[in-house]
């Protein structure tokens, strides 16, 4: 029997935790994954796409750490559906880390739609 997915609560309980790290593997999907509530795949040079288990109505806030010198994170998109997107920009264009680069990130997403403050 697997084991369900438990988001972790956060401030709020219209809020969901997803926290996760995989390793790049080269030009194939990545390996060493670690994290519930989602899966990974290489989709393109420089970029992973994230799939949840469960489709959240808003990103709140997504925190990506990429263990290599001189490459971030630079976009990290999200459509509503269970998609989430994070694309490694080295300045002149999406790039791939390293092969065995370990990719860490923290995603609070919201539970319903709610209306933003300002």
């Amino acid at each position: 029997m697997g084991l369900a997915p438990h988001p972790i609560e956060v401030h709020g309980p219209e809020q969901v935790l997803i926290v996760g790290s995989f390793v790049v593997n080269g030009t194939s999907d990545p390996d060493g994954v670690l994290g519930r509530g989602f899966s990974v795949s290489r989709s393109g040079a420089g970029e992973f796409t994230l799939t949840l288990d469960k489709a959240w109505p808003e990103l709140v806030s997504c925190v990506v750490r990429v263990y290599e010198d001189g490459n971030d994170v630079d976009t990290i998109s999200y459509d509503g559906a269970g998609t989430l997107v994070l694309t490694n920009d080295a300045g002149a264009g999406a790039v791939d880390p390293t092969d065995g680069t370990e990719i860490h990130f923290v995603a609070v997403f919201q539970k319903r739609t709610v209306f933003k403050q300002g």
